[in-house]
């Protein structure tokens, strides 16, 4: 243990550490594997600048995935309603690519 005894010392702690490291990679990998996986599915194409947008909504959904279909509809028309005009989508269709 180490001088506070909170922490193991030596090789167990790099040991930890790497696992940990590992695990966060892997679950990095699977979150951008389904965003692209989302994003080829429904969309012919995403711009960069919107990247974010579709992260934020792939999120969303993942958080969201066993709340029923009615449920979700409810929850976005309410935030919508609820919400002010984005500057940012506020007539997105129109501006050129």
């Amino acid at each position: 243990m180490s001088e506070g005894g909170l922490l193991p010392s030596g090789n167990s702690t790099k040991i930890r550490l790497a696992t940990v490291r590992n695990d966060m990679y892997r679950c990095l990998q699977c979150a951008v594997s389904r965003l692209r996986n989302m994003i080829e599915g429904q969309h012919h194409g995403v711009s960069p600048k919107y990247i974010h947008q579709y992260a934020n909504h792939a999120a969303w959904l993942e958080d969201n995935r066993r709340t029923d279909n009615g449920t979700m509809a409810h929850i976005i028309v309410s935030n919508a309603m609820d919400a002010p005009v984005s500057c940012n989508w506020k007539g997105y269709w129109q501006r050129a690519a």
